[in-house]
């Protein structure tokens, strides 16, 4: 999932001590040696092995929230193991306000207070309004045409890509969901019809 190298200053001894001080007082576990060995903390759920050669430590990252990037963790990693500085960052808990569409990038100052982040409301099309939230690795998308709730879907990085498609008050609405989960965008594209007036098409991305 992610694979990154670390060198360090003094003794292997001293950079696990640093790295498993670090990794428990974020809440985790650390089970390992001067040679190799594994960790994980529990709220993000990230989770990873290790391996020990000459003054550079080989991190592979085996589990982890999909919006949490891969650089984030290893600049975590290399302040763990080169200063002696916890994870704290990468458990911090905040609130994500409604209507901001940028639930974690690869800035890692404003990823630091994002980590919690479960999701936002915007409007689509003048008439329609998509709400997003995220849990684990899935993202769930409702639709609303005119305030009436005309689909949920949840997407995954196996399940990319939903249409949700319904009717309020005589206008029609048909609507593309798709959600890039390596680059953490979510693409709306769609249709909405409306009496006399006709047709409108649009489309937006939203990073998340």
């Amino acid at each position: 999932m992610c694979n990154f190298k670390i060198e360090f200053k003094g003794t292997a001894a001293e950079a696990v001590a640093r790295a498993k001080a670090g990794i428990e007082k974020a809440g985790g576990t650390f089970n390992g040696n001067t040679e190799r060995g594994h960790f994980s903390i529990p709220s993000p759920s990230i989770a990873g092995n290790y391996t020990i050669e000459g003054q550079v430590v080989n991190i592979m990252i085996t589990k982890k929230p999909f919006y949490i990037p891969c650089s984030a963790i290893e600049a975590k990693l290399r302040e763990l193991i080169g200063k002696g500085e916890a994870l704290t960052a990468l458990v911090q808990r905040s609130s994500y306000p409604s209507g901001q569409q940028n639930l974690a990038t690869a800035n890692l100052n404003a990823l630091e207070h994002r980590v919690s982040a479960t999701g936002g409301c915007i409007k689509f099309l003048g008439v329609l309004e998509i709400c997003f939230e995220i849990s684990g690795e899935a993202v769930t998308l409702s639709v609303k045409l005119l305030g009436v709730t005309i689909g949920k879907v949840t997407l995954n990085p196996s399940n990319t890509c939903a249409t949700v498609g319904g009717s309020a008050a005589g206008f029609k609405a048909e609507v593309k969901l798709c959600v890039n989960f390596r680059d953490l965008v979510l693409t709306i594209s769609g249709e909405v019809c409306a009496p006399i007036v006709g047709c409108k098409k649009g489309e937006t991305h939203i990073r998340l």
